[in-house]
Order: structure tokens, then sequence, then C-alpha cells
């Protein structure tokens, strides 16, 4: 039996391919890269990021201990994986940050292509769900055992390289999706449209709202807690009260003329929002 390293982005999809193994009693090492690739600045993401541990700290609002800092370089992980003799399989799937993860694994891997496998699922064909459902983070242990039975060696590792070379080469913030099989860089503020729209003008759970646009597209919940905590700063939804987590109101919902019970809690004027409102539609 050829012996592998597994290789998987996140924990969820660590999970699965952890059950696997264990089903398919392979004793052997898996990877799980915890940074998700699809969001936030790359330039240095494979010399210390720095510039990507900032990014970070920007979106939790917060310093980021030292310890959850030196998660986020993970280029040591990738470093040893291409001192090695042992062959790697990448799992991976319609999901932005995996198929990141495989471009990633190949530029490391770039002269030793015979040792770079890939387990790949296939996009999710279905009239309500999005493609992305069909990655590894969400399949289903059955599933991700019939995929395993379907490994192969990476036909076009130089061109997987090249492909990351350029995706962490353009500058700026962006986060990245899957359109079929390129990657595109969208603005950060490409979901804002969306969160103000998952608001009402019925006080409700920033979670729901958050909750209403994760479940159609691959970014995480603290990115979009981020987003909403930036629309309230523009004044394109309000809070009150103060909540448990990501530092968001207890309540959110969409801004409206000034009521009674509402004096004191804002001070944004409806021209001022409108005014708002339009510059960030020019922007994203």
């Amino acid at each position: 039996m050829n012996a592998f390293i597994h290789l998987v982005s996140g924990e969820s999809a660590g999970g699965v391919v952890r059950e696997t193994l264990r089903k398919l009693k392979r004793r052997e090492e898996l990877v799980v890269i915890r940074d998700a690739l699809n969001v936030g600045p790359l330039a240095d993401v494979d010399a210390g990021g720095a510039a990507r541990i900032e990014w970070w700290n920007r979106v939790y609002s917060k310093q980021l201990p030292p310890r959850e800092t030196r998660k986020l370089d993970e280029s040591a992980a990738f470093h040893r994986l291409a001192a090695t003799d042992t062959s790697v399989v990448v799992w991976h799937g319609p999901h932005p940050s995996e198929r990141l993860v495989l471009l990633r694994a190949c530029w490391y891997l770039r002269d030793a292509p015979e040792r770079t496998f890939e387990v790949e699922s296939p996009p999710l064909q279905s009239r309500n769900l999005p493609p992305f459902y069909g990655s590894i983070a969400i399949a289903s242990r059955d599933t991700a055992e019939r995929l395993w039975e379907h490994r192969r060696h990476v036909a076009d590792v130089d061109a997987r390289a090249a492909e990351w070379q350029r995706v962490r080469a353009t500058p700026g913030d962006w986060f990245r999706v899957l359109e079929g099989e390129r990657l595109v860089d969208v603005p950060v503020t490409s979901l804002d449209s969306e969160l103000v729209n998952a608001c009402s003008a019925e006080w409700t759970s920033p979670s729901r709202v958050i909750g209403t646009v994760l479940v159609d597209h691959p970014i995480g919940d603290r990115v979009l807690a981020w987003r909403v905590r930036e629309l309230l700063r523009a004044g394109l939804i309000e809070g009150r009260g103060e909540g448990p987590h990501s530092g968001l109101p207890a309540e959110v919902r969409t801004p409206s003329e000034r009521r009674p019970s509402d004096i004191g809690n804002r001070s944004t004027s409806p021209a001022g929002r409108r005014s708002t409102a339009a510059k960030m539609r020019r922007k994203s």
C-alpha cells in the first residue's frame, strides 16, 4: 500500500478526511490548513504572512494573540511537504479555499510532480444549492470514501503552480470565488448588499442575517461579521444592544426615519445614509 500525507483546507474537511482514513484503516498523516485562503491579501502568505495577519486582526477587530498568529503562518507545513519523500494527496472540491490549497501545494511540489496526487470532489448539481456544496468540507463520509477510490496524479502541476503565483501576486484585499474552473477576485464589499437585504425593518439577530448570506456563499461567518460591522459604521444598517460575539450588537435592522423610540440610538441622518449608500454602490 502506497503511503500518503493527506492535505485539506479547514477543520471541517479535516474531520471528513480523518474519519474516512479511519474507515479505510489508513494510519497516515493528515495536514489541515486552517487559514481561509479565499479571503484577504496573499502577497506575503509564503513569507511570514505579516500583512495577512494584520488583515485578520482587522477582521476580528482585535489583535490576535501570538499563538493564533503563529497558526496563520503555515508555510513551514508546505516546506515540510516539499522536503519529504512521501507522496502528498490534496483533497479538494468546488470551494475556492480548497482549490487554493491545491494550487499552493502544487507550487511547493513543482519539482516533484510524481509525488503530487489529488482526490477531487465534483461540484454539486442542484437547482436549490450552489456548486460549493460539493466541497470536501461538506461531503459525507461515504462520499469521501468513494472519492478516495478515484485518487489520481495531478496532471498539470506546473500550470497550477503558475496559477498560485498569479493569485498570490495580485495586490489588495479580495474575496476569491470560483466561476466554473476559474478563480476570480471580487471586492470585499461584494456581499454587502446581500447582507443589507437580509435585514428588514424589524429588529433581528445579526447571526440570522449572516446565516442567510452564508448558505449561498463560501465565505466564513467571521468575515461576514466584519462586513456587518462595516455596514453599521457606514450607516447602511443600524443596531441596538450588545451581542455576545464578534463585536456585533444584539439586533440589527435596515435604517428608517427616526421614531421617538429611536432617538439617541443613531447619529446618522437619512440623507447621510443615502449618501453613504450611493458611495458604497459605486465601490462595489
